[in-house]
């Protein structure tokens, strides 16, 4: 995972993602795979988020999407469906905000927020049925023209398996079985709790010579395993609590944040930001006030035992700790989540002759 800077004053800051090897038949950013999640998209404001998705076969494939908007409503959450075809060995590009790119596809509903998540999947034709196609993979990256800074990260991939390429995954059209099977064709499961690496805000961390980095904020974005879009245009509730537990580097362990959440949100660790959720309570756990450290890590957990996937974005204020403390700039870096344990999910989407057209 690599971020970007676009110019202007701010400082790069360049992260790369581990290349450890994933469990087996669990969801990960490195193998290819027939369903591809990217869970942190954001057109607010000055913002826009280009997506990648490549099929890296000598044959063509037909894609499914799914935008779903996050609006910090539960029981709000509007979805727009489209697909297009990957031709053989072909990698394409659109920009979310306005569906530019090498394939048209429309713009990320912003009834809202204007931020959410994307999913996509290898489909027949017609669209109805899910299919084996383990050669998708795709990156994002948000880029806020504002502040000239932009972050870039790996989605994630679930290989499916136990049938033939082409061939239906799991035993019915628009139910896309997570649970790692290979008996009639499933998806790769989900962890059953996500881990998050990151310094608390307000911690400033010192440089060589006189600049240091000051802690701005942390974000998390999260998308479940279990989801239900099939109904046209609002995706059915599916509640959950979220809890963590975090850790500081003296190997203090601070419990007590929670988070009502659905089956994809956005929240914001440690203080309030627009189009994000405020952890509903002990937020004050993700801080330098708390922690007392540089660094810190945060355990998970839905409670309702769904499988999370997330990606964390850190904003950095860049400065000279000499005489006046000039700023130097601002920064910002996003990296996915680590999980561990398996978690089975399903997700549901809309069949029927009124199939999205599509999109060449």
């Amino acid at each position: 995972m690599i971020r970007l800077l676009l110019g202007g004053t701010a400082l790069g800051i360049l992260l790369f993602a581990s290349g450890a090897p994933a469990a087996p038949n669990v969801v990960n950013t490195t193998q290819k795979g027939s369903l591809v999640i990217f869970p942190e998209i954001d057109t607010s404001g000055e913002r826009n988020t280009i997506i990648r998705l490549t099929n890296d076969n000598t044959q063509a494939i037909n894609v499914m999407c799914y935008y779903g908007e996050f609006t910090d409503d539960p029981l709000v959450k509007p979805t727009l469906d489209f697909m297009f075809k990957l031709k053989k060995n072909q990698p394409a590009h659109w920009e979310a905000k306005d569906g530019n790119g090498t394939i048209p596809v429309p713009d990320f509903p912003n009834t809202t927020t204007g931020t959410g998540q994307l999913l996509c999947w290898a489909v027949t034709k017609g669209g109805g049925t899910q299919v084996k196609w383990n050669h998708l993979s795709g990156t994002a990256t948000v880029i806020d023209t504002s502040d000239e800074t932009a972050y870039t990260y790996n989605a994630y991939q679930s290989y499916a398996r136990g049938v033939k390429n082409k061939q239906q995954v799991g035993t019915t059209p628009g139910t896309l079985e997570l649970n790692g099977t290979a008996g009639d064709g499933a998806y790769d499961q989900c962890g059953r709790y996500v881990i998050g690496h990151f310094s608390p805000k307000a911690a400033v961390i010192s440089l060589p010579g006189t600049a240091r980095v000051g802690i701005v904020g942390n974000f998390l974005s999260v998308s479940s395993c279990t989801q239900d879009l099939s109904p046209v245009g609002l995706a059915n509730p599916m509640p959950q609590t979220i809890t963590f537990d975090v850790w500081n580097e003296d190997n203090l362990k601070v419990s007590g944040a929670r988070e009502s959440a659905d089956s994809w949100w956005r929240m914001v660790l440690g203080n309030t930001a627009p189009n994000y959720s405020e952890i509903d309570m002990a937020s004050d756990i993700f801080t330098f006030g708390q922690l007392q450290t540089n660094s810190a890590h945060f355990r998970a957990e839905s409670e309702e035992g769904y499988g999370l996937l997330g990606v964390l974005v850190t904003d950095y204020e860049i400065f000279d700790s000499g005489a006046g403390a000039t700023g130097v700039g601002n920064s910002n870096a996003a990296v996915t989540l680590n999980h561990a344990g398996k978690k089975s999910g399903s997700i549901q989407f809309r069949v029927g002759e009124d199939d999205p057209p599509e999109k060449n």
